[in-house]
């Protein structure tokens, strides 16, 4: 397995995590950097030139949260990768999921998101340092999969992570 990684807002992204996982499972993380300083449709621009150089090298790819990937460059991202028939995992969540990547996690309710923020503002108000934080929230594991996408193609999720996908 080989996702692609952006490297830019790396512990937003859980950039740590993939590449602790990519070291206990043996895959290999396959980078593509869109340079700093670039922003709007530049941006958009060199982010998916990067995708379209990786597609035909990468077994599945992690579509991180950015601004070169947005409502209006979703669909076009995700395209480059079903033609190419990789997987698409997206951190935005099941609102991208909508649009066409085939896979996110997925929050059903808001409730752990409250907790945690909570939890955070109590630590805060007894005087922890706001940057000794962690920004890490745990919750309920729930997939959402776009079967549309699964069957375009050819990648069908296992009944074990379809039982604990959102209706």
């Amino acid at each position: 397995l080989q996702p692609f990684i952006w490297r830019r807002n790396l512990d937003y992204a859980a950039i740590a995590d993939v590449e602790k996982m990519a070291g206990e499972l043996g895959f290999e993380i396959v980078q593509c950097h869109v340079p700093d300083g670039v922003s709007g449709k530049k941006e958009e621009q060199a982010l998916q030139a990067c995708y379209k150089k990786i597609a035909p090298n990468v077994d599945a790819v992690y579509v991180t949260v950015q601004t070169g990937v947005n409502k209006h460059t979703i669909e076009d991202i995700v395209e480059i990768f079903n033609s190419n028939h990789v997987p698409t995992f997206s951190q935005k969540g099941i609102k991208y999921v909508k649009r066409g990547p085939l896979m996110s996690i997925s929050q059903a309710g808001l409730k752990y998101v409250g907790y945690f923020h909570a939890e955070t503002i109590a630590k805060l108000c007894k005087g922890a340092p706001h940057g000794a934080l962690t920004q890490l929230f745990t919750t309920l594991p729930s997939i959402a999969i776009n079967l549309t996408t699964s069957q375009r193609i050819a990648n069908y999720p296992s009944v074990i992570i379809t039982r604990d996908t959102d209706p």
